[in-house]
């Protein structure tokens, strides 16, 4: 579970974005829609370098303990 992706928490699988939620002196996430806007953008430029880690990897509730059983 992460609020980074939409300022709102979710279900998405763990990636780089993810990760920087254990970050050391992030900010609190903004409200919907900002973060989202926010998260999009950065995946955009990250993509545009090369770097795939930056998506927002929506998850259902399977998935999770799929993850969590391995």
């Amino acid at each position: 579970m992460t609020d980074l992706v939409s300022g709102r928490p979710a279900r998405c699988l763990q990636n780089r974005f993810t990760g920087l939620s254990g970050s050391i002196g992030i900010p609190p996430v903004p409200d919907y829609p900002i973060a989202y806007d926010a998260g999009k953008a950065l995946n955009k430029a990250a993509r545009n370098c090369g770097e795939n880690g930056f998506g927002a990897y929506w998850a259902g509730q399977g998935a999770l303990w799929r993850g969590l059983c391995q």
